[in-house]
């Protein structure tokens, strides 16, 4: 399995950081793969006070404490796996996004920071900057107020797909992780419905239009399935995004929402206004490419 063979943990010591471990260990094992803790000393300015010896001092005492605490993070069940500890400052975001692309980085996983009651309705923002400006696959946990420990393997993978011409690459990668890991996989679409419509839109709205435009889909998966190389199931419904994928990771008992996101060079359509709402509703962990 090579899929994700190079995968950065960004590590800020939170319960939530410390809780995706577990996760990020059984990505590693499945993909056969080595993992790079990564934590970043952010803006201090707000932190120092005058009663430290100068700022150069305050700063030698945040990477000190920093490398001791990342030395033990994880363990037992990273030590195995673990290529390299780093420590860096910045502005944690941007250094996530900059190591990752210049470091054969495949795969970024890291908790959307979603706890508690008005928290669910929030990503984290340094998780937030990274989906939109990395162009490398980020894996985020579930976003809940119980931590998500993880899987031992992923066997059951929900693709969700708006059929345009990016989508054709969220696709083959669903296709190669599932061959990976021997997972069964679906394809599903959501054809959006107008919230409003005209009397004569109602009119042309009937059950046989309806119908054309769903084979329609499934001829298009059909054929995306066959340039992609794997056999899939496909799912295709009318109506809001949100509620007919997590139908379909309910009924396949998925272990993984693999989504496309796109990123700041690329066009921003109506279904990437979905992907926040699919990351933070999710019943399973998600990778967005």
């Amino acid at each position: 399995m090579s899929t994700f063979r190079n995968i950065l943990f960004p590590v800020d010591f939170s319960d939530q950081c410390a809780d995706t471990a577990r996760s990020v260990a059984a990505l590693a094992r499945q993909f056969d793969g080595r993992v790079t803790l990564l934590h970043v000393i952010g803006d201090y300015e707000g932190i120092y006070t005058p009663d430290a010896p100068s700022p150069d001092a305050w700063i030698a005492w945040l990477r000190k404490t920093a490398a001791a605490r990342l030395q033990s993070f994880g363990t037992p069940c990273l030590d195995d796996l673990v290529a390299a500890r780093l420590i860096r400052d910045g502005d944690p975001a941007r250094v996530i996004v900059d190591y990752a692309a210049h470091h054969n980085v495949d795969l970024i996983a890291m908790p959307t920071h979603g706890r508690g009651v008005f928290r669910r309705f929030l990503l984290g923002s340094v998780t937030a900057r990274v989906l939109h400006d990395s162009a490398i696959p980020v894996w985020t946990t579930v976003h809940a107020p119980s931590p998500f420990l993880g899987t031992e393997r992923i066997r059951s993978i929900v693709c969700a797909t708006d059929l345009s011409e990016a989508s054709h690459r969220v696709m083959k990668t669903a296709g190669r992780i599932a061959r990976d890991c021997s997972a069964s996989l679906c394809f599903v679409h959501a054809i959006p419905m107008p919230v409003t419509l005209s009397a004569g839109a109602m009119e042309a709205c009937t059950p046989q239009a309806i119908q054309a435009i769903q084979d329609t889909a499934r001829a298009r998966i059909d054929e995306a399935c066959r340039d992609a190389g794997v056999e899939v199931d496909a799912h295709v419904a009318s109506g809001f995004i949100l509620p007919i994928v997590s139908s379909a990771i309910a009924k396949h008992h998925a272990d993984l929402l693999v989504i496309g996101r796109g990123h700041l060079p690329e066009t921003l359509g109506g279904w990437r206004t979905d992907i926040a709402s699919l990351i933070r509703e999710s019943n399973c962990p998600v990778l967005s490419v």
